[in-house]
């Protein structure tokens, strides 16, 4: 089981900006430290804190 991160301002605005392709997950992995793998979870996550059941939604 992974441990929650524990994310300042900018490292949320960094992964809220991203686009939700899985584009620049590469990069966005490097500036945070974490596996690319976790990118996505970790975006969908924050997604559904910020913008609660709308962000979990397919468009």
């Amino acid at each position: 089981m992974m441990r929650d991160l524990r994310l300042d301002a900018d490292a949320r605005r960094l992964l809220l900006s991203a686009p939700a392709d899985g584009s620049q997950d590469l990069y966005v992995s490097a500036m945070l430290g974490i596996p690319q793998s976790r990118v996505a979870g970790e975006r969908r996550k924050l997604l559904g804190q910020v913008f609660g059941d709308r962000g979990n939604r397919r468009r």
